[in-house]
């Protein structure tokens, strides 16, 4: 990773100073996150890389969830032009073959290194940046965004505590839930405060310690597990092709650039608070036993494998998830 921030880093100065032969337009662009205001620190980050690495010749403004698009339109909104560049979720958008995939599959890495290795150092990637491409995006980039714990009511000390609740989770974590006998639901991040306090779940899905306390639903939620579900879960930046091409080839560096840099420096700040949180804004904080883990871990698996039956490039990148697998163990 070093290395390559380096290699970008290198070619971004080499280019910068050939700005006097480089064409040296302005490019206003619109981005679209599809979080809250709230929790546009990444884009935010992004944008403000990109304008100071191009001397202010990259003007992003950034827009939140629902302002120009849906999260789920945000691919289709890129493709047409009518935004620049998003920010989104793979697992949103339908026609995304390996968008499940790409997010982060339950317990499928355990830390940000393990994801590195998943994507730079194993290939996985390229897949995702092809697939991008087939739906008529241009891929900028990963980026680690959040950690994935389960918030909930009550204290859960074990599977069996879990079993006991109804749980707010979607996709593929909630499949593996509903293998071990957790019930769940899916609701709108943006109802899931009104469902805790009227008794409608028992706990939550979403996010980790700085999510949990923005969206104020450690107030009506006390008890955050320390396990796990995947960390980090994984967003793409990507940007419409025909602006793409227009771009000088330094734009395009720094672009790609401050998406890299944006993630992780993002992600650095959200682990320091996931600690310094844990013991503030919750009332209690618990773990799975290692048999238990072992158990949803199981049950991953097939959710995994499941995963893969979609198409041949989602197979692909199921077969190096478990190539990760058997490296980290």
């Amino acid at each position: 990773m070093k290395k390559r921030i380096l290699a970008l880093m290198v070619s971004m100065l080499l280019f910068t100073s050939m700005v006097a032969l480089a064409d040296d337009s302005v490019f206003n662009l619109r981005m679209q996150s599809y979080y809250p205001q709230s929790m546009i620190g990444c884009a935010e980050t992004f944008a403000k890389l990109a304008k100071t690495m191009s001397n202010g010749r990259l003007n992003i403004t950034v827009f939140p969830d629902g302002t120009l698009t849906s999260p789920d339109n945000i691919l289709k909104a890129v493709k047409a032009g009518m935004i620049d560049i998003g920010q989104g979720s793979g697992s949103y958008y339908s026609e995304l073959e390996i968008g499940n995939t790409e997010i982060g599959l339950p317990m499928a890495w355990k830390n940000v290194s393990e994801a590195r290795l998943l994507f730079e150092g194993l290939g996985f990637e390229k897949l995702v940046a092809q697939n991008y491409e087939n739906q008529g995006v241009h891929y900028l980039g990963w980026a680690p965004v959040a950690t994935y714990h389960i918030l909930t009511k009550q204290p859960v000390n074990s599977l069996d505590d879990l079993r006991k609740m109804k749980i707010r989770a979607i996709g593929g974590a909630a499949k593996m839930l509903n293998k071990v006998g957790v019930a769940t639901v899916n609701i709108k991040s943006s109802e899931m405060y009104l469902a805790l306090s009227t008794g409608q779940v028992d706990g939550v899905l979403f996010g980790g310690a700085l999510d949990y306390q923005a969206m104020k639903l450690s107030e009506v939620a006390g008890y955050y597990s320390a396990t796990p579900i995947v960390d980090p879960i994984i967003d793409s930046f990507i940007v419409n092709p025909k602006l793409w091409n227009k771009l000088p080839e330094d734009m395009k560096t720094i672009l790609e650039t401050a998406a890299l840099r944006a993630g992780l420096e993002y992600y650095d700040d959200i682990l320091k608070e996931e600690y310094l949180l844990r013991s503030k804004a919750f009332k209690g904080v618990t773990s799975f036993p290692k048999e238990d883990i072992t158990t949803l871990r199981k049950a991953a698996v097939v959710v995994w494998d499941e995963e893969a039956k979609r198409s041949t490039t989602v197979a692909e990148g199921i077969g190096l998830l478990k190539q990760l697998s058997s490296l980290v163990e």
